[in-house]
């Protein structure tokens, strides 16, 4: 069975451009090993992350991000089986939306000026739903 995961995490620290570039680096390594899709997106250390794939090898992820020592609060806002990929062709798509330019950011409604909190995210998870298909489409 497939399934989606979605979460929301912060980082312990800022994260430069050379720290994001290895943790994509090694997610997207290990994301096609498993056979799992996704996207990561990172703002002002946070994080948003949905990753798709076999239900044993999500789960399996889920328990090795957990133990990440790059983030902490990790809080699952979506958990639930699907019919197919919405990122089928992505081992991991990211973007540090930090560095967005300005005719990027406007193809984003308000999504970046909303609280990139924990508990935001966790009260709103359909907002984080949202925001993920926002980039899929932008991205495309």
């Amino acid at each position: 069975m497939l399934i989606s995961l979605v979460y929301v995490s912060s980082a312990f620290h800022l994260m430069s451009e050379e720290d994001l570039l290895e943790l994509l680096q090694a997610a997207r390594k290990k994301n096609q090993e498993l056979n799992i899709t996704g996207m990561l997106l990172y703002h002002h250390g946070n994080f948003i992350q949905v990753l798709e794939g076999e239900e044993a090898d999500v789960m399996m992820m889920e328990q090795k991000i957990k133990q990440d020592v790059r983030h902490h609060t990790m809080i699952i806002l979506i958990k639930e089986p699907i019919s197919e990929r919405s990122f089928p062709d992505w081992s991991m798509g990211f973007r540090n939306i930090d560095k967005l330019s300005k005719e990027d950011r406007e193809g984003l409604n308000d999504y970046l000026d909303l609280p990139w909190t924990l508990e935001y995210w966790s009260s709103n998870p359909s907002k984080a739903q949202k925001l993920l298909a926002n980039f899929k489409a932008v991205l495309r």
